[in-house]
């Protein structure tokens, strides 16, 4: 995720391999957040 204004990106999710269980991410389409940035 970049923040408006960052210079480095920040890790959010996923553990870098292609996966389907709640610590890994595969093809992504989109991630949302609530007021809170939760």
């Amino acid at each position: 995720m970049f923040c408006p204004n960052a210079i480095q990106g920040i890790p959010i999710a996923g553990t870098g391999q292609l996966g389907n269980s709640s610590s890994e991410l595969s093809y992504p389409g989109d991630i949302a957040f609530d007021s809170e940035l939760n």
